[in-house]
């Protein structure tokens, strides 16, 4: 015997189905609803930020590119004051060179000069320093001092030591001293240069 459902019995089916059906699309799909719409309010906002960033960096473009070519004529005018070379050693030898010339102008006696280089990267300028020796009177120490440091290029001496060749000297006599000292300069960063 076949039993076949009255018409009541598939109308209470179907909605029984309907109403699972509904109750699985609210558990799985009333939060999954949630989560995008959080997701879609959490993406706008992050735009809108992003946006308000480049508007604020559109608005700032006058005054940082004012700001850049200051800077660029800056260091422009700093050019004539850096030691000249086409390599680090290039630039040492012109620092070697100069202090050569000035204590030969000062009448000063030099002794050996040791020239080393600091090229750290990403630094723009590499500091050349020359730790070296000289044998002179006050006269001629002052004269060297002031040719060093009051010439056209951007040189510091960061150390000086200076001791008497004879404390015991007769006044009549000038006094002779033994000077050491470390004397830096700055060129431009060969590394950079390159990139030019």
């Amino acid at each position: 015997m076949k039993l076949s459902p009255t018409p009541r019995e598939r109308r209470a089916l179907v909605a029984g189905c309907i109403a699972i059906g509904g109750v699985l699309l609210l558990g799985r799909g009333l939060p999954a609803l949630r989560h995008w719409s959080r997701e879609t309010v959490e993406s706008a906002a992050q735009v809108e930020e992003e946006a308000r960033q480049s508007r604020s960096m559109i608005q700032s473009f006058p005054s940082v590119a004012e700001s850049l070519a200051a800077r660029r004529s800056r260091f422009l005018a700093l050019a004539p004051m850096l030691l000249d070379g086409s390599s680090v050693n290039a630039a040492g030898a012109a620092l070697a060179g100069l202090v050569s010339h000035a204590g030969t102008n000062a009448h000063a006696s030099l002794g050996p000069m040791d020239v080393s280089v600091d090229t750290t990267t990403g630094r723009t300028f590499a500091r050349i320093s020359i730790h070296g020796s000289l044998t002179a009177d006050v006269r001629s120490l002052t004269g060297f001092l002031s040719a060093v440091e009051a010439g056209p290029l951007l040189l510091r001496v960061s150390e000086l030591r200076v001791a008497a060749a004879d404390p015991v000297s007769p006044p009549e006599r000038p006094e002779i001293l033994h000077v050491s000292f470390v004397l830096e300069g700055l060129a431009l960063n060969p590394r950079l240069e390159g990139e030019r």
